[in-house]
């Protein structure tokens, strides 16, 4: 899920141009690292936990194509509200 959040992340803010984003969102690596330093952690219950499957994990990949880029590069993004 980190992985797709950042992607949409960097492809909105990499489209807007340079310094419209913070730095760590033009790059996924950098992006997935800010998140893991704030304590999104991958290896939490609600992430590996048989009671999420795997349709869910797929809708909320495909929910988060619908984050306008408006709300990343301004700062108000949530993550859908169909990921755990």
């Amino acid at each position: 899920m980190l992985t797709q959040w950042c992607a949409r992340i960097v492809m909105c803010c990499t489209a807007a141009g340079p310094d419209v984003c913070v730095d760590w969102a033009y790059d996924n690596t950098q992006c997935r690292a800010n998140f893991l330093s704030q304590g999104f952690d991958c290896s939490a219950s609600e992430w590996t936990s048989s009671a999420f499957c795997a349709e869910g994990i797929d809708v909320c990949v495909s929910d988060m194509r619908l984050v306008a880029c408006a709300d990343i590069t301004g700062g108000t993004a949530n993550v859908p509200g169909s990921c755990p």
